[in-house]
């Protein structure tokens, strides 16, 4: 059941004019991503406001949006075509069946949430991809050399901008290694990390077995 406080329904209006130029490129990065799986079903796990699944719905997959936020939801909904499908759900808990989707897609959705969320949040991306399948997580790599901590610079600046818990927790994930770390204490191993942003934010894939 949703949240009654919803820490997205005072941005939902403005979270694409404010991140979507940061997140254009990656975007663009899981659409060539699934084209070159020939992924013909999709589901985004924390959707957020739909751009993900609207750039791969023109792709030509079938598409589906799990986000516990009805105010992004909204936006979503209001801006996609009826093609795609949205559920408001915990992205822990996903009224979806076993093996559904050729890709799974979690987009800045671990950086943000507590250890053991993040967890839950990989296993039902696992749970939901086809065998086979790809998953796909964008979210933030641990700084490596000088050009990795100048683009966490930028990208602290902007965390600690969204709340002292938000930041806490983006920076606890750095510590833990970030998206590299988390996967590999999950037993995942990505077969491919593409980064960009100076190396703060990365493409991570791997294959379901």
């Amino acid at each position: 059941m949703p949240h009654q406080n919803d820490e997205y329904a005072q941005v939902a209006r403005l979270y694409d004019p404010l991140t979507g130029p940061f997140l254009r490129g990656v975007r663009q990065a899981v659409v060539a991503l699934a084209r070159a799986r020939n992924a013909h079903t999709a589901v985004d796990i924390c959707c957020g406001t739909g751009a993900q699944l609207i750039a791969l719905d023109r792709a030509g997959c079938t598409c589906t949006g799990v986000d516990l936020s009805l105010p992004m939801l909204a936006v979503a909904r209001r801006k996609s075509p009826p093609s795609i499908t949205y559920v408001n759900a915990d992205g822990t808990q996903i009224p979806l069946a076993n093996e559904s989707f050729d890709i799974t897609i979690l987009a800045f959705a671990l950086h943000e949430k507590p250890a053991p969320v993040r967890k839950s949040l990989l296993a039902e991306a696992m749970r939901l991809l086809k065998p086979g399948g790809t998953l796909a997580v964008t979210d933030y790599l641990a700084p490596r050399g000088l050009l990795g901590l100048l683009g966490h610079l930028g990208v602290g600046l902007f965390e600690r901008a969204a709340g002292a818990e938000h930041h806490a927790q983006y920076r606890e994930y750095l510590a833990q290694g970030g998206t590299l770390g988390l996967l590999e204490l999950r037993g995942l191993h990505p077969e491919q990390v593409s980064p960009s942003h100076l190396g703060a934010v990365g493409l991570v894939t791997l294959r379901k077995p």
